[in-house]
This record gives structure tokens, C-alpha cells and sequence, in this order.
């Protein structure tokens, strides 16, 4: 099922896209619904006040740019930032 690989839910999203359903039908199971079962007051949507981690989809659904805390992750469909004991780890 490769539900651990990273590219897992946005493979997902990208195939619902191109089945014809409706980016704000399908959207809410990536983000709000799965904030409200985690008790994420703060996440999952954009409100005042809310945590404002974004990830912007290209016209296919493909994730093009990822930001959160403030921080770039992924720009133009590639990485930028990397975790502690990943390959290519920023410098600081």
C-alpha cells in the first residue's frame, strides 16, 4: 500500500483530482477532518490565529511548494529543507 512513503497522501489527493472530483470535496480529508479526530484546534484550516503551514498544488494536484512554521520545506516540487538524518541536510 506504500501508505509510510511521504508522497503517500499527495498521490493520493492527485489521483482523487484526476478521477473529476472537486479539489474542495476531497480537500477537507487532508486537513481539517483529520485536525478535528487529532483535537488540532489550530490546524487543518485557515483561521485567525491558526497555525499557517501551506501547501500550494500545481493544476494537476501535484505539490509544488510546502511551508511550515515559517520555513520552506519544498519549492518548485523539490526539497530544501531536510530532517537531521536525511541526505542533502540543510546547512545552518
Amino acid at each position: 500500500m506504500d501508505v509510510g512513503r511521504p508522497r503517500a497522501l499527495a498521490d493520493t489527493l492527485r489521483s482523487l483530482l484526476a478521477r473529476t472530483l472537486r479539489l474542495e470535496e476531497v480537500l477537507p480529508f487532508f486537513t481539517s477532518h483529520v485536525a478535528d479526530v487529532l483535537r488540532l484546534e489550530n490546524k487543518g484550516r485557515l483561521l485567525p490565529g491558526g497555525d499557517a503551514d501551506l501547501a500550494v498544488l500545481g493544476a494537476a494536484g501535484e505539490v509544488r511548494d510546502v511551508m511550515a512554521k515559517g520555513r520552506w520545506l519544498v519549492r518548485d516540487g523539490a526539497p530544501v529543507a531536510y530532517g537531521p538524518f536525511e541526505r542533502g541536510r540543510e546547512r545552518p
